[in-house]
C-alpha cells in the first residue's frame, strides 16, 4: 500500500473541498446567504470538487503504476469519471 498516494489523495480532495466552499461563499449573491438553497450548493461543491479530482487522475494513475501496479483500481476510477 502506497502511503503517500493515499495521503495525497486525501490531502487534495480536503483541500478542494475547502477551497470551493470558499469560492462559492465569495461569488454567492447576498440574498443567497445562509441555509437557502442547499442543495444547490452541494451540486456546485461536488462538481467543482469532481472537476478538480479529474485533472489528478492522470498523475495518480501514473504514480499508481510505477514501479509496480498499486492498490488502486485505476480503470475503475476512470470509468466513474468520465462516466456520461
Amino acid at each position: 500500500m502506497d502511503v503517500f498516494l493515499l495521503v495525497f489523495i486525501l490531502a487534495v480532495l480536503g483541500l478542494s473541498i475547502v477551497a470551493n466552499i470558499r469560492l462559492l461563499l465569495h461569488y454567492q449573491q447576498p440574498e443567497d446567504a445562509g441555509y437557502t438553497s442547499i442543495a444547490v450548493k452541494v451540486v456546485i461543491v461536488s462538481s467543482l470538487t469532481l472537476a478538480w479530482m479529474v485533472n489528478l487522475l492522470l498523475p495518480i494513475d501514473v504514480r499508481n503504476s510505477r514501479p509496480a501496479p498499486g492498490f488502486l483500481d485505476m480503470q475503475l476510477i476512470w470509468r466513474s469519471m468520465l462516466r456520461r
